[in-house]
């Protein structure tokens, strides 16, 4: 469940802003196809301020969910 949750992070709310960081500056090939994914297009452009704490709280939360799926797959197999 936490490797989920990591992953659910990671395309609702880190994705979403990286593909916002993108748009002046397209990847070619592969990456163009990954970042066209769930295309972020606001009428206005939000704060970046506002966009770079949720980038990085996404990170953190990310961080805390491979912890925490870490620590309960080595309880699995010590078990």
């Amino acid at each position: 469940m936490a490797l989920l949750a990591m992953h659910a992070i990671y395309w609702m709310v880190t994705h979403p802003v990286n593909n916002f960081w993108l748009t002046e500056n397209q990847p070619e090939g592969a990456g163009k196809r990954f970042f066209s994914f769930r295309s972020h297009a606001e009428a206005e452009a939000p704060d970046w301020t506002v966009l770079r704490d949720r980038w990085e709280r996404s990170h953190l939360l990310r961080a805390v969910f491979g912890l925490v799926s870490l620590i309960l797959l080595v309880a699995a197999v010590a078990a």
